[in-house]
């Protein structure tokens, strides 16, 4: 099962637990009230088992949300106020994982949306709902702010509204339309119908699309002001068109017997590995020596070995390390340091098809030795699909100026100044498995260490 599955069923598995606690104590309260009012009225009014029965479910709901957000984990703290960057962050991926983060803070909220109005008429009022919809959200965002047991989220205050105003549509639309006034059903009944068109245009604008998304797009604007941008190299005006390939995408079993093959060279049989599938990857160990994480959609391979002080080797001393570990580095490919013990091999990629990609390999000092640390494998099989028109250095260095880029380790540093030092153009495998153009620029911010910074490059 995919782990993070595992995950929300666990979690899932506390807050039943704490919503069982309180239905046993709403059972009680409801069945005490239920005597009093028979013994006030002697059976001449009728006990509202219905609002009653709305208002246990109700508190059940929110001992499960209190539980999911405020008493599970004893961690957290921060904020974001960017609004929508959970969802562009899940675009930008479109993984299972980050969807479902998104969508379960939707779903987490429809019941309130749904009881809150069955258990008390004041708040079928659309204002009313409204309003304690908003209360009762940024009450739970302020909590996990106030006791450090959450992100405060701007985010998760806009999905559980939606999530409420959800519920509080579809539940009043079959209220409304039991009481014969259609016309008022139909509008309530166009809030849920506007929120699943709304989720299934995503869904359908994102398989419609020719090319899949990329991680390294940004999810919000990042914050440059105040910072004096310099560029020490020479960035051209004009676009360009590019090769575009696709990679051939591996499934499960696929990546199972690839990464079962590379164990069984280091003398590890495939019945002492655990191995855990993801959203988009399988990992792979035998606790005692290497992991491995092998990607579905284009075949790379991240290989953790050792760690430590970087190592400093030649390019003959770096495949001899790596072939210890059945890691053959394909001819013709070049060879380059990219500083704290980190070398690259690139396979450029040409013609209809092949393999191709890069290579990149930490070494580290073990005993005083050179030895392998980590393995990023993207040197993959690949298929040309079209050519594709890209923007210019000079434009991605405008978009960068702008703060069009993914910029939370930028924004951290918080830099006075930025200089441009080299802009470059490299591939990303994207979401549907194409090689996109992205625009590699190395930063330096106020005079340290350089800082790479990808812009996504397809015009």
């Amino acid at each position: 099962m995919n782990e993070f599955l595992k995950l929300i069923l666990s979690e899932l598995h506390g807050a039943v637990g704490a919503a069982a606690v309180a239905a046993v104590i709403c059972v009680t309260v409801v069945c005490a009230f239920a005597g009093i009012y028979y013994a006030v009225y002697h059976g001449e009014r009728k006990f509202p088992l219905g609002r009653a029965v709305s208002a246990a479910l109700l508190v059940c709901w929110a001992a499960a949300v209190l539980y999911l957000t405020v008493l599970r984990s004893p961690y957290g703290g921060g904020m974001n106020l960017h609004l929508f960057r959970a969802w562009r962050e899940a675009w930008n991926s479109f993984s299972f994982q980050n969807w479902s983060n998104v969508l379960l803070n939707v779903a987490m909220f429809v019941p309130l949306g749904v009881l809150l109005p069955l258990a008390v008429k004041f708040f079928r009022r659309p204002a009313a709902a409204c309003g304690a919809f908003l209360i009762s959200t940024l009450s739970i965002e302020l909590l996990q702010l106030i006791f450090s047991v959450g992100l405060f989220d701007v985010d998760d205050i806009f999905a559980n509204f939606v999530g409420a105003a959800f519920g509080y549509g579809a539940v009043m639309a079959v209220v409304t339309l039991s009481e014969k006034r259609s016309a008022r059903a139909a509008l309530y009944a166009a809030v849920p119908a506007a929120v699943l068109a709304a989720v299934g245009g995503i869904f359908a604008a994102y398989y419609i699309k020719p090319y899949g998304n990329l991680a390294c797009a940004p999810s919000y604007r990042a914050d440059v002001g105040g910072v004096s941008w310099s560029a020490s190299c020479e960035l051209s005006g004009g676009g360009a068109s590019v090769p575009i390939y696709r990679a051939k995408p591996r499934d499960k079993d696929a990546c199972v017997a690839a990464g079962a093959e590379f164990f069984s060279s280091l003398g590890v049989g495939r019945d002492e590995l655990d191995t855990v599938f993801y959203d988009d990857f399988v990992w792979m160990s035998d606790h005692r020596g290497p992991s491995m994480e092998i990607y579905y959609r284009d075949g790379r391979r991240v290989i953790r070995i050792g760690h430590g002080e970087p190592a400093e080797v030649d390019r003959e001393g770096a495949e001899a390390l790596l072939a210890e570990y059945g890691i053959e580095i394909p001819e013709g490919a070049s060879f380059s340091e990219d500083g704290d013990g980190t070398y690259t091999f690139r396979l450029e990629r040409s013609g209809d098809g092949g393999r191709g990609g890069w290579l990149r390999a930490r070494f580290v000092l073990d005993g005083g030795e050179a030895a392998v640390g980590t393995v990023n494998d993207s040197i993959c099989e690949y298929a040309y699909v079209r050519d594709g028109n890209i923007i210019s250095p000079a434009e991605a260095f405008s978009r960068l100026q702008k703060g069009e880029f993914n910029g939370g380790a930028f924004e951290y540093l918080s830099p006075r100044t930025a200089e441009l030092i080299s802009c470059s153009l490299a591939f990303e495998a994207d979401t549907k498995g194409f090689f996109q153009p992205v625009w590699e620029l190395s930063v330096i911010p106020d005079g340290g260490d350089a800082l790479k910074i990808e812009i996504p490059a397809l015009a």
